[in-house]
């Protein structure tokens, strides 16, 4: 397991770092995790796990931003992800 640090996912940036991991999996597979979130991405090489990776994150933060009719633990990492979340940007990763 080797540690990365996500700083963008697709428009949005970061203003610190999402500790994560990648990993490959015994068929070869990377899989690449997040340590806040229940959140994993996957793909034949490193490079596409992260991307994955940060789609994941992305498409849960455009949820969570939608409203608070979320479980506390929901509001917890929405509240996180509100508090790094720079801005989002026009161009997509």
């Amino acid at each position: 397991m080797r540690k990365i640090e996500i700083e963008k996912a697709r428009s949005i940036k970061f203003n610190k770092f999402i500790p994560a991991a990648i990993f490959r999996e015994e068929d070869g597979c990377f899989i690449a995790i997040t340590f806040f979130m229940p959140l994993y991405g996957m793909g034949r090489t490193e490079k596409k796990a992260i991307k994955s990776l940060k789609d994941e994150i992305y498409f849960l933060y455009q949820d969570l931003m939608e409203d608070d009719n979320f479980s506390s633990d929901w509001l917890k990492i929405k509240n996180k992800l509100k508090k790094i979340a720079l801005n989002e940007t026009a161009k997509t990763e």
